[in-house]
């Protein structure tokens, strides 16, 4: 009686987390994912002196195995295990508890069964990912250092590598940044989800030490993004992160740079809102009489910063302001800053003379472009300049069509209110 105790609760241990793949489990052929861990646990147990199974019988050992498991999942019978099965069923326990503990982000589990000796990173979900992705899944940015250092090297996919880099970024792990190099990782080759440098991940999350640590161990400054074309420099200036912007002005980064966009690093500060990066920028060198990607003034890219002290120091730097300033479709200064959803910058700009009423040459009113920003108060404030509600475009589509195409619910809740078509 006892015996079968011991027996279902390792069965029970080494299944429960395969539950759902149970259909893998057929007549046809034992489990490939059982067949391994068997096959592991039979080469440790004869290693160590516990078994003794000649080679030629260790796989046929193993198929009996997988195959009592079967019988255990498919028809909720306890067949009988001898003595070798039953050490190898309890060193495939260990590797499963191991390899779920990755799977469900548990330290202390892990911590515990690395130190037997018995368990390493060689071991495989029942998907096939490694535990060092598990743990990455898990988000456990501890957990992955704890596996790390109980090997000297891993066999990485690069996938695996690259989402490892990036959780340790935003976890600002800078030891296990440290490890991933010593691990072969390649900081100027690697790209996160196949577009974006190390480098460039740490600069637009704003961490000035995380960016530091980079640098210190080799990524490139200057390295843009193949798909965009944006430096660390340009993320930083976007992000308005001023101290790694200015870390990265003072290490030499390129300030003439521009991305594929045609966007220079001050266009992507002044899309930032930080004032201080902007006029850090102007002392380095940057021409505020540059233009955007669509060849529109500075005041563009301002107007969709949400800050209206950003119009206020381009203006105190000589930039001519027309507040009614077009681009070449015929949107406004005031249009762009209503999109962007800051009230203070649109109230702003009707103080310094632009035209609320004005329209675009495909008719497109100050209300349109408000209720894309998701801010009711820019679409009050649209209004109550007497914007008419139901104006259409030339495509027929009113403020609140706009809204709705653009998931904007609660601004076409509001103008269905009024009594607002589509």
């Amino acid at each position: 009686m006892k015996k079968k105790i011991w027996i279902g609760i390792f069965c029970f241990g080494l299944c429960v987390s395969h539950v759902a793949h149970a259909q893998d489990f057929t007549s046809e052929g034992p489990s490939a994912y059982h067949m391994g861990l068997c096959t592991e646990a039979v080469e440790q147990l004869v290693d160590e002196g516990e078994v003794f199974i000649e080679d030629t019988q260790r796989y046929l050992f193993c198929i009996r195995m997988t195959r009592k498991l079967q019988e255990v999942i498919e028809q909720d019978q306890q067949p009988e295990f001898n003595s070798n099965e039953q050490l190898t069923l309890r060193r495939m326990a260990v590797f499963t508890e191991f390899i779920n503990a990755c799977i469900l982000g548990d330290e202390n589990t892990v911590r515990k069964l690395m130190k037997t000796g018995k368990v390493d990173l060689s071991f495989r979900t029942w998907d096939g990912d490694s535990v060092v992705k598990a743990a990455v899944d898990a988000g456990n940015a501890k957990l992955l250092r704890i596996l790390l250092n109980h090997s000297s090297r891993f066999d990485w996919k690069l996938n695996e590598m690259a989402d490892a880099l990036n959780l340790a970024i935003k976890s600002r792990d800078l030891m296990l940044i440290r490890t991933l190099v010593e691990q072969g990782l390649d900081l100027n080759s690697l790209l996160i989800h196949d577009k974006y440098t190390p480098l460039n991940i740490a600069a637009s999350w704003g961490d000035l030490k995380v960016v530091k640590t980079l640098v210190e161990l080799g990524a490139d400054f200057d390295t843009a993004d193949a798909t965009t074309g944006i430096t660390p420099v340009m993320y930083a200036a976007h992000g308005a992160h001023y101290k790694v912007a200015q870390f990265l002005m003072g290490i030499g980064a390129d300030l003439s740079a521009k991305d594929l966009m045609d966007q220079s690093v001050l266009v992507h500060a002044l899309i930032g809102g930080d004032v201080h990066i902007v006029e850090l920028l102007i002392q380095k060198g940057a021409d505020v009489h540059d233009v955007d990607s669509e060849g529109r003034s500075l005041f563009f890219s301002a107007a969709k910063s949400r800050n209206p002290k950003l119009i206020q120091f381009l203006m105190e730097k000589g930039l001519p302001f027309d507040p009614n300033a077009v681009d070449e479709l015929g949107k406004s200064l005031l249009m762009t800053a209503a999109a962007s959803g800051s009230i203070e910058l649109v109230q702003y700009l009707v103080e310094q003379g632009a035209d609320p009423h004005a329209k675009t040459k495909k008719n497109e009113t100050l209300l349109m472009w408000a209720s894309l920003s998701g801010n009711l108060d820019v679409v009050i404030f649209s209004l109550n300049q007497g914007i008419e509600l139901n104006a259409i475009d030339s495509d027929l589509k009113t403020a609140l069509t706009w809204a709705l195409i653009h998931g904007k619910t609660e601004i076409a809740k509001y103008l269905k209110g009024l009594g607002a078509n589509h």
